[in-house]
């Protein structure tokens, strides 16, 4: 009953099988504050709390990170130690 009153978006996949989804949350498109290199094992989360970036206590908004990157760690399967770098979003646009 949750999701009764919610649309139901369907979509196609590029092998064209149909999906249909529930309660989708548009993402917000930011500009580019500074692209990061990425260190091995480094996660989203540790690179915004740190100074310089989102800073402490920042882990909640690593979601703007992982959209403003949506399409590269798409193509890499989500695995992000294929990535060599990250852009990270201005915060201030929110």
């Amino acid at each position: 009953m949750r999701y009764f009153s919610v649309d139901t978006l369907s979509f196609n996949d590029k092998n064209g099988k149909t999906y249909a989804v529930k309660d989708i949350r548009s993402m917000t498109v930011l500009s580019t504050g500074v692209v990061v290199e990425l260190e091995e094992g480094m996660q989203i989360d540790e690179l915004i709390s740190r100074p310089g970036y989102y800073g402490n206590d920042s882990e909640g908004l690593s979601y703007l990170v992982v959209d403003h990157n949506a399409e590269k760690l798409a193509e890499n399967n989500f695995d992000l130690s294929k990535l060599k770098t990250l852009k990270i979003p201005i915060l201030s646009e929110i």
